[in-house]
């Protein structure tokens, strides 16, 4: 968990937030976009080798 305490002036300010479950998420999102860009690299590949077809990038 961070904290973090900020004043301005006469108003003190305490923020609590729970993080781990964020980083897991954001973990859990690198892998898959991990092995999507690896399918991907894959279809290309494979497109390449049986004479192309259309391609996605233009």
């Amino acid at each position: 968990m961070a904290d973090k305490r900020e004043s301005i002036g006469d108003v003190s300010v305490k923020v609590s937030v729970e993080v781990s479950e964020a980083i897991t998420g954001l973990k859990a999102l690198q892998r898959e976009a991990k092995a999507a860009t690896q399918a991907l690299a894959e279809l290309r590949e494979e497109q390449a080798r049986h004479g192309g077809g259309r391609s996605y990038d233009e």
